[in-house]
């Protein structure tokens, strides 16, 4: 089944139990109870348990996540915008 992000926000799944596979415009991997994948907005992805899969989701707002980013690792960010570039040069956005 396919899902679509939020189109201003961030996609986060943590694998609760047992395991599956994950398909996204990025290829395929797979993941395991533990597992936490953090997906960008408008990201197409879809999982295929390997038997059945407990995960949560959590759609978390854009400008939230860099304020949690800035205020983590205030220690080397200047600002909010720096944590905006240091996001931007790491992550890839779904085009």
């Amino acid at each position: 089944m396919a899902t679509l992000g939020t189109p201003d926000g961030v996609k986060l799944i943590v694998v609760r139990a047992r395991s599956a596979w994950l398909f996204s415009e990025f290829g395929e991997r797979p993941i395991k109870v533990g597992d936490a994948v953090l997906l960008a907005a408008n990201t197409l992805c879809g999982a295929e348990p390997d038997d059945w899969l407990t995960a949560t989701t959590l759609y978390l707002d854009r400008d939230y996540v860099v304020d949690q980013l800035f205020w983590q690792h205030a220690a080397v960010l200047a600002d909010k915008l720096d944590a905006q570039d240091f996001i931007a040069a790491r992550y890839t956005e779904a085009g």
